[in-house]
């Protein structure tokens, strides 16, 4: 892994618009590559005191490296389409495989892509449930129809080989979701439109105050043996950064504020996680707090946000404690009307 400045002429046009009066305030951070050693990286980020919260999984789930298995197999020849779901059977993926060229009037082949496509055969994939392996193990069992004995082959090594690693969105994403959790970092362009408040990466900010834990995460990063290049840009206190952060710092608020309004609007979540939530506003506060320097008047009005939603959690957690007592005093069944139910375990941590 790689730690570098600047690789790109684009790279370089940003920063100098950036860099135009003003003092380093951080840096901008993306990256490239493509998969992770997963269990290096999961040993060099406990190594590192990385908190647990942000490790990468000790392995991928079977589905999740089948699926993606059978992208890159589908994607190595032209005959073949991109896998599909089968409606009905659910963990049942399946790759259309045409085998019917056509030939036009004078009698030439059209291409593999051409004539009739309802003539068509199809490989089938899925993961049966666990089974002990001669060792006693359980591991979970892939079933394979279709393929030849070659492109079974292919399809296994590519699966075994993406359970050991990070898939390189998975990565992203935990890159993402430690600069925001661990950096007080926040995203400037996400990898996937709508994503934002998410940490699924693509490009983001850390301030100068936690380029000490981003360190930390570098330096996982090259213990693990990746090839993964990281990319940092010199971020420069002046109006076009702030006007970057501000708004992508908005984005984050605006989405972790939907998501609580949307709990409550559904009453769906119970006296302990709506208490959960207000620590939630309390994080985002604080974070808003350390940009106020460099956000001027944009963080009154986020915080101003912030605050309505507060005040609508501490109704709703009345309310709560209101329909609990009801039910104690009510001598019989609770009432059907109450409509709150607590999923706390499931939703909050």
């Amino acid at each position: 892994m790689k730690n570098q400045n600047q690789k790109s002429a684009n790279v370089q046009t940003a920063n100098i618009q950036a860099v135009t009066g003003g003092t380093r305030s951080g840096a901008i951070v993306f990256w490239s590559g493509d998969t992770i050693p997963r269990v290096p990286m999961a040993t060099a980020q406990v190594m590192q005191g990385i908190d647990t919260r942000f490790h990468v999984d000790t392995e991928t789930a079977p589905a999740l490296a089948l699926r993606l298995a059978l992208d890159w197999f589908a994607s190595q020849d032209r005959s073949l389409l991109p896998p599909k779901s089968i409606k009905g059977s659910k963990g049942v993926w399946a790759i259309m495989r045409i085998t019917c060229h056509g030939r036009d009037s004078e009698g030439d082949d059209k291409g593999s892509r051409a004539g009739d496509l309802s003539a068509m055969t199809e490989i089938k994939a899925w993961v049966e449930k666990l089974t002990r392996d001669a060792s006693g193990n359980l591991v979970p069992v892939v079933k394979i129809e279709g393929a030849t004995a070659d492109e079974e082959t292919a399809i296994r090594d590519q699966y075994d080989h993406l359970r050991t690693v990070v898939p390189s969105g998975k990565f992203g994403a935990n890159v993402g979701e430690y600069i925001r959790g661990a950096c007080g970092g926040v995203v400037l362009k996400a990898t996937k439109p709508g994503k934002t408040g998410q940490g699924q990466g693509g490009s983001l900010y850390i301030p100068e105050g936690g380029m000490e834990s981003w360190g930390k995460y570098c330096e996982a990063l090259a213990q693990s043996g990746s090839e993964a290049t990281i990319f940092e840009v010199p971020a420069m206190s002046c109006e076009q950064t702030a006007s970057a952060i501000g708004a992508a710092l908005n984005s984050e608020v605006e989405y972790e504020l939907g998501k609580i309004e949307g709990e409550i609007a559904a009453a769906a979540i119970g006296e302990k996680a709506l208490k959960g939530r207000q620590g939630d506003l309390e994080d985002l506060k604080s974070k808003l707090d350390e940009y106020a320097g460099m956000l001027g008047g944009l963080s009154d009005s986020i915080r101003s946000r912030i605050e309505d939603v507060d005040e609508a959690v501490n109704d709703a957690i009345i309310a709560t404690v209101a329909a609990d007592g009801a039910g104690e005093l009510f001598d019989g069944p609770a009432p059907a009307t109450r409509g709150i139910v607590d999923t706390s375990a499931d939703l909050f941590e």
